[in-house]
Formats: C-alpha cells, sequence, structure tokens
C-alpha cells in the first residue's frame, strides 16, 4: 500500500504542479484544472476529481466547466486515483497572508506530529488551538486528520473506532479557515512511522 501510494502521490504532484503552472502562464481557475485534469490523466491516473472555488476559497464546487473567474484567493481540492488507491491534496494561491500564513505554520507543525501512535484527536486539538480566533472553514472546518486508501470515504477525525496513527498507515492533514477578505486551507499526505514520511504537501 506505502509503495502504491507513494507512486499516486507523484501523479498528485504533476496534476498540481500543472495547475500552478497553467495559472502562472495566466489561465483562468476552470482552465488551469482542465490542463491538471489532463496531466493526470496521461500519467495513468484512473480518476481525478477537483474542486474549485468561486468566492475567494470559502466554498467550493465540482468543476465541470471552466467558468470559474480569477478574484483573490484560488483554492482547490484535487483527489487523484492511481493504481487503485487514492491520494488528496488542498492548495491556496493568493489567499490572504493573515490566513494562509497560520495555516501554513500550523501544517508544518502537525507533519512533525505526526508519527506512529499519536493520538489524532490530540493533533487536531492543537491544529484547532494554534488557529484560535479564525473561524472555520465552510467545508474544511478548521482542522482533520484523515485516512486515505482504497476510498476517499474513509474516517475522518472522532469518527473512527482507531484513533492512533497506525504504523505504515496513509493520511491526510487537513487545516484550513475562512475570513471576511476569503479563505485559505492547506494539507499534507504523511505516512506514519518512528517520524512521518511526507509524501506531498502543499506549499
Amino acid at each position: 500500500e506505502g509503495h502504491l501510494v507513494r507512486q499516486g502521490s507523484a501523479v498528485l504532484k504533476k496534476t498540481i504542479d500543472a495547475f500552478r503552472a497553467a495559472l502562472a502562464r495566466g489561465r483562468t481557475p476552470g482552465e488551469a484544472a482542465l490542463e491538471a485534469e489532463r496531466t493526470a490523466r496521461l500519467a495513468g491516473a484512473h480518476d481525478v476529481r477537483i474542486l474549485l472555488s468561486r468566492d475567494k476559497g470559502r466554498s467550493l464546487e465540482p468543476f465541470f466547466a471552466t467558468d470559474f473567474p480569477k478574484d483573490g484567493a484560488c483554492l482547490a481540492w484535487f483527489g487523484v486515483r492511481y493504481l487503485g488507491y487514492w491520494t488528496e491534496g488542498i492548495v491556496t494561491l493568493d489567499g490572504p497572508p493573515s490566513l494562509q500564513g497560520p495555516v501554513q505554520a500550523a501544517l508544518k507543525e502537525a507533519v512533525t506530529e505526526a508519527k506512529a501512535g499519536a493520538s489524532r484527536a490530540a493533533l487536531t486539538r492543537a491544529l484547532s488551538a494554534q488557529l484560535s480566533g479564525l473561524d472555520p472553514h465552510e467545508v474544511f472546518g478548521t482542522a482533520a486528520v484523515k485516512r486515505l486508501g482504497l476510498s476517499l470515504d474513509d474516517e475522518v477525525l472522532g469518527q473512527a473506532e482507531e484513533d492512533r496513527l497506525l504504523p505504515g498507515a496513509i493520511y491526510s492533514i487537513r487545516v484550513a479557515a475562512s475570513g471576511s477578505d476569503g479563505a485559505a486551507a492547506a494539507s499534507a499526505l504523511v505516512r506514519a512511522g518512528d517520524k512521518a514520511e511526507v509524501l506531498w504537501i502543499s506549499n
């Protein structure tokens, strides 16, 4: 599983890099998402799902057309299925510095603590505490630690019997916040062990 998800993480990175590159060339978020999906398919992805925002990152909707405007923060979620296993990533481009800075800092700290045996409840509480004073995101809330694998519908923190990070298991760590001038979210894919192995992280 770990080997296959590593390969899937490489496809996820190519997908998100293509999205970023298209935006840098002046494409709209919708056009960039189309390029990202094409890149994922050419890399062998079996399924690709993309959510984009029309309201400065506050909410998300499925990418079915290219008419997404670039108005302030560009927030996007990507789900890529490769060789049967899912990976996911969230990026925010041009988000409000008052939100994007704390979100990225919280994520990086969480990744260092994502070791096998760590409590997911404690990890999420720590993330939420770091973002105290910021409003939760409409879609992602404040923080979640989610196990990934053959399904995108795996457990979210607090809903599963297993509260501890399991050795060798793959987790998505999500952090998000919202405010009057937009929203920001970020995520990382880690494999729990003696220390967290980072498979992908937004920056």
